[in-house]
């Protein structure tokens, strides 16, 4: 769901041609990377930081 605030700023993105993941989508994916905090995870993408 977009936020109101945030809809100008995705407009601007996309017409850069980047992908933002959804935070929800983040989550997932670090709760079903990391299992133990001794895990090491590389994430080499560059983005806004939402991993």
């Amino acid at each position: 769901m977009k936020r109101m605030a945030e809809a100008p700023a995705l407009e601007k993105i996309k017409k850069l041609g980047q992908v933002i993941t959804p935070f929800e989508i983040a989550e997932f994916l670090v709760n079903w990377a990391i299992k133990s905090p001794k895990d090491l995870v590389l994430e080499p993408s560059c983005g806004d930081g939402v991993f």
